[in-house]
């Protein structure tokens, strides 16, 4: 299972969809996450057009306007999808991989520390309330755990929402597997300022079923943020 995670800053223009297109290609992709797809309507030929090759299945959350909008597709016949479910900032879907019950969960939070907590508090609610299985969570957080996850952001560090991130996952019993790569994964257009704000975050059930040893980090490209992998 190789999965990719990539806010892209809008899919809209075909050319950067092409970029994305060969993107996944080369890495043999079996399901993308993406954020920022700024896509009031998601058609088939948008999906089409971005996954580019063999068939594929799709749950998607449009943008409000020209914010947002997240995407998630797989390769048909990887996963088998039960259901698939929504909230603000979030966009999941339940699956079963060799027989195994799965959440797979696409994350794009606000930068508003209130609606960051908003999003935490749903999820946790979700894991309470949903059978038990595996998860994939996997996104832009918009918060980091620790300062050395955020440079050249004027040293105004939020202590309370580090805190209260690194908790979040703690209770949602999850891992932050290490990175290869370039750890900070969004990077502003003069390169002053840069953050940890992408990544995955897995439950050992996975870690152990996908022998997953780390989440691997692109290179910049056709976005301000990195693309994100997960190979099994």
């Amino acid at each position: 299972m190789n999965i990719v995670s990539y806010n892209i800053r809008g899919c809209g223009n075909s050319a950067k969809r092409g970029r994305i297109r060969q993107l996944l290609q080369r890495g043999n992709t079996d399901m993308c996450f993406i954020q920022e797809s700024k896509v009031t309507r998601v058609s088939e030929g948008l999906i089409k057009s971005t996954w580019g090759y063999v068939g594929c299945n799709w749950p998607a959350k449009e943008a409000e306007g020209r914010s947002g909008g997240i995407i998630t597709i797989w390769k048909k016949g990887v996963i088998h999808p039960i259901s698939s479910f929504r909230g603000k900032g979030l966009l999941g879907v339940n699956a079963l991989w060799n027989g195994i019950n799965c959440y797979f969960v696409n994350v794009y939070s606000s930068c508003l520390a209130s609606e960051k907590r908003e999003l935490w508090a749903e999820l946790l609610r979700l894991k309470d309330k949903l059978e038990v299985g595996e998860w994939v969570v996997r996104g832009d957080f918009n918060a980091v755990k620790s300062k050395e996850e955020r440079r050249g952001r004027g040293g105004g560090f939020k202590l309370g929402e580090i805190e209260d991130f690194s908790s979040f996952i703690d209770m949602m019993e999850l891992v932050d597997v290490s990175v290869v790569g370039c750890t900070h994964t969004w990077i502003n257009a003069s390169g002053m300022a840069s953050s940890r704000i992408d990544r995955f975050l897995l439950s050992e059930g996975i870690i152990q079923a996908w022998k997953i040893v780390a989440q691997y980090t692109g290179s910049r490209d056709i976005s301000d943020h990195r693309p994100i992998w997960i190979k099994a």
